[in-house]
């Protein structure tokens, strides 16, 4: 509330005339009302932020010979696209469970470690009306193991780092592989980071 001593204001229809020295001045004032209404109409609708999935890459060999496993979709989400492995965390797992599960699940593999990469994914899931926060996860494979696929995938590879990013559909995917590059490959990751064996 504006004042001024020795000043007659009175309220005309939103408005205050304050009138001194027999000049009037004009100021806008917003009554209660008027902040309720403003405030509902600048209330917005928020997107609510959801971690239901998690990503894995599977690599084998050091240094330049590293190489990355790409399978490519059988299921109709993504048919007929390379990727690396990904799913989603069930009820009472944590998310390097899922991590271990899924690669498990997928491929047939078993790490030989298993590392959290401090790197999340990020994008808009439209079918949820969401944004999906995705943790990725290093996978350590022995040179001479195995793939076996489920349905989900009808064939795979082993290709560069270069290779996978040219490969991948989406930018978070070579986001990703890029901070993976640089923290799993071009050095030594952080023992901190891995992740206890078994499930």
């Amino acid at each position: 509330m504006l004042t001024r001593a020795g000043s007659e204001r009175r309220q005309q229809s939103g408005r205050v005339i304050d009138r001194i020295g027999g000049t009037d001045r004009r100021f806008t004032v917003v009554l209660p009302s008027e902040w309720r209404r403003r405030e509902q109409e600048i209330t917005m609708a928020e997107l609510p932020v959801r971690c239901t999935m998690v990503s894995i890459l599977a690599l084998r060999g050091s240094g330049a010979r590293t190489r990355m496993l790409l399978v490519r979709r059988a299921s109709p989400y993504l048919k007929g696209l390379w990727s690396y492995v990904a799913g989603h965390i069930e009820v009472g797992e944590t998310a390097w469970q899922a991590a271990r599960r899924e690669l498990a699940e997928e491929t047939g593999l078993v790490p030989l470690e298993l590392y959290a990469t401090s790197f999340c994914e990020q994008f808009y899931d439209a079918s949820a009306n969401c944004i999906q926060i995705v943790p990725g996860f290093v996978a350590r494979i022995a040179v001479d193991a195995q793939v076996r696929l489920n349905d989900e995938h009808s064939a795979f590879r082993w290709v560069t780092l270069a290779r996978a990013a040219d490969e991948l559909p989406f930018g978070s995917q070579r986001d990703l592989i890029a901070h993976v590059r640089r923290e799993f490959v071009n050095r030594t990751p952080q023992p901190v980071l891995r992740l206890p064996d078994g499930a």
